[in-house]
């Protein structure tokens, strides 16, 4: 009973036929034969499409993008020389990289020493569909007549001339990337402000484009650039973060109503202002505060008073000086004023001078001399102060100053000595005379003859 309904499932004795597995396996050979004869067929109709002009160049060749099917060598050469002449006469380096890196610029075929050879580009065109076996012949002549066969143009250039020109377009191309830095908050915390990378023109890979471009008739050159990081990391400056003030002093000018003065105190200080030294780096007043515009005010000079450009620029110098004294930073050079000033207290004034007019030039340094990053600060008040300080990390030092007067006669002038204690985590490390410093008396009268007689005053 099994049997017969199983039969009856088949379709046995209902009209139909059955086939067992051989027959199955029969017939999916019959169809792959069939199938290949057909795609051979298909293969042997493009191949004979493919070499129709036989004595020509194959349909669908072209060389470097110039369409040379079905012409002869001949043809084929001057089809591709005026396609070369068009593309390649001028050659421009545009910008690689996107956004708004700048391109480099254009030159000429001739600068770069580009020559053609015509006659090997197209002898490389005609034996397309000539050379190989049977199959590569066909695979060749399947792709000439779908997609087409492209061949690259024999191009060479002069490589030596190529790269002094694409270097010379670093200055165009190369973009500086930005450290990371301090920026102080309205409270006066400071924030660490995260660089920007940079980049800088790959001569080399841009060569390497060009070894690309060339070939394909392309006379526009991708500029390649690599990326340049920062030299200061906002990780770095974190781990150097000025945290503690070490020092600070201000000055009153209020003694002045000279706005001019005030513009230049305003000038000169921001120029100053968010100032970081690395440690063992050497500040240099005269480096940030030199070339600006500044207003012709009054000047102390010869130990009288006077106008010239740039006056305010001693107090400023002075101010930061006696900060950078607190603060316990090693003073690099500093020179005193010729005489006494209304500003600041004999001893703890420092003077510059740009040099010029026979006069050597004077400047106001000192060097970061602990383990982090020191910023310096310094700013104008709306209440007539003037305000430095010097930021770091804590350096255990507790620094204190004094200055004496120890003479003052008309002959010899006034004569003050400046002391400094300086001590570290409570014990004294430095104690004694600092310098003295000999200024004139009586003051001349002022005189209004400027920068002649700033030469040992200062502004």
């Amino acid at each position: 009973m099994r049997r017969e309904a199983f039969s009856k499932a088949r379709g046995e004795g209902a009209g139909f036929k059955v086939y067992g597995r051989g027959s199955f396996r029969r017939r999916r050979r019959t169809v792959g034969a069939v199938l290949l004869a057909l795609v051979l067929a298909g293969v042997l109709v493009a191949a004979l499409g493919f070499s129709r002009g036989d004595e020509g160049i194959r349909r669908g060749v072209e060389i470097g993008g110039v369409d040379v099917g079905g012409m002869s060598k001949a043809e084929a050469r001057q089809a591709l020389e005026a396609g070369a002449s068009q593309s390649l006469a001028q050659i421009s380096f545009v910008n690689g990289s996107g956004g708004d890196a700048p391109d480099g610029g254009k030159v000429s075929a001739q600068s770069l020493g580009i020559a053609l050879d015509d006659r090997k580009s197209v002898e490389k065109a005609y034996d397309v569909g000539r050379d190989g076996n049977f199959v590569e012949r066909s695979v060749a002549a399947v792709r000439g007549s779908s997609t087409g066969v492209s061949i690259p143009a024999a191009v060479s250039y002069d490589r030596q001339a190529a790269e002094e020109i694409v270097s010379g377009f670093a200055g165009e191309v190369d973009q500086q990337p930005e450290n990371a830095s301090y920026e102080a908050s309205g409270s006066g915390d400071l924030e660490v402000v995260d660089g920007e990378p940079g980049s800088e023109l790959d001569v080399q890979k841009t060569l390497g484009n060009l070894d690309e471009s060339l070939p394909k008739l392309d006379g526009e050159i991708p500029l390649a650039t690599k990326s340049v990081q920062p030299e200061k990391s906002a990780e770095n400056l974190q781990s150097m973060a000025p945290t503690k003030k070490l020092g600070e002093f201000e000055t009153d000018y209020r003694y002045s109503d000279s706005e001019a003065r005030k513009q230049n105190l305003r000038m000169s200080s921001g120029a100053v202002d968010g100032t970081v030294l690395e440690p063992g780096e050497v500040f240099s007043m005269n480096e940030h505060i030199a070339g600006l515009d500044y207003k012709k005010a009054k000047v102390f000079a010869d130990g009288g008073e006077t106008s010239a450009l740039g006056g305010g620029l001693c107090q400023v110098t002075s101010t930061v000086y006696m900060a950078a004294q607190y603060a316990g930073l090693e003073i690099v050079e500093r020179t005193p004023h010729y005489t006494t000033l209304p500003y600041i207290r004999p001893g703890f004034d420092a003077t510059v001078w740009f040099g010029g007019q026979g006069i050597p030039e004077l400047d106001m340094k000192f060097k970061n001399t602990t383990d982090s990053n020191v910023l310096i600060r310094e700013y104008v008040t709306e209440k007539g102060i003037l305000k430095a300080e010097i930021w770091g990390q804590p350096n255990g030092k507790e620094v204190t100053m004094r200055s004496e007067q120890d003479f003052k006669d008309t002959d010899r002038g006034i004569k003050w000595s400046t002391y400094k204690t300086v001590k570290k985590d409570g014990e004294v490390i430095r104690e004694g005379l600092l310098h003295e410093d000999l200024y004139s008396y009586p003051p001349p009268e002022a005189s209004d003859e400027g920068y002649n007689d700033v030469r040992v005053g200062g502004w």
